[in-house]
């Protein structure tokens, strides 16, 4: 399917901007002062100038107009216009790991950071805001952070793969549910478990 053949939804245009961006070769141009100026992509497909290494979830902001990319190759995420023009890249550092990312309520971006064991919340703007650590949650096995969502209350649902399982937080971070193999044993510390 090419680029000009889709047309919908947000998420659907942000799967085929993922998708090109795995198709291409690796090109590091974000200095390019091109890059502000005009998108990195078109109806037309790929841009030499393409600012991914391997680009593995994308967010959507609506409100503030933002799709945000992880890619732990390069460990960073790059925050674009929804036209595809480079707005700003969060980079931790070497050890940062951005496997997942989703945006939660008022704008914020959390990121699942599989080298920290933790989820980093960042504001609209890409400021580091909180981080919630997750190293000590493991149950048998330390967790490996996957796959992260948010519901519209503002519930954190993450997959450990290193448990087999998901964990559900609160809108204040406290670890509500375990759901899967290794959630055994939780009720005397008040955590539901299924």
């Amino acid at each position: 399917m090419s680029a000009r053949a889709v047309v919908g939804s947000v998420s659907q245009a942000a799967g085929v901007i993922a998708l090109l961006a795995l198709s291409a070769p690796p090109v590091r141009a974000l200095s390019s002062p091109a890059l502000a100026t005009r998108p990195l992509y078109s109806a037309g497909g790929y841009s030499p100038e393409q600012p991914f290494q391997r680009p593995v979830s994308v967010a959507v902001s609506e409100a503030n107009r933002v799709i945000y990319v992880a890619d732990p190759a390069d460990h960073k995420i790059i925050a674009l216009s929804l036209q595809g023009v480079h707005g700003f890249t969060i980079e931790v550092g070497k050890h940062f790991d951005p496997v997942s990312a989703a945006v939660g309520p008022g704008g914020r971006l959390f990121v699942a950071d599989r080298a920290a064991a933790a989820v980093r919340i960042f504001s609209s703007s890409g400021d580091i805001e909180a981080e919630l650590p997750l190293a000590e949650l493991g149950e048998g096995e330390p967790v490996r952070v996957g796959r992260i969502t948010l519901d519209a209350a503002g519930k954190l649902y993450l997959v450990d793969q290193g448990n087999c399982q998901v964990l559900v937080f609160d809108e204040n971070r406290q670890l509500k549910l375990r759901i899967g193999r290794r959630g055994a044993g939780l009720r005397e510390r008040g955590v539901e478990t299924r």
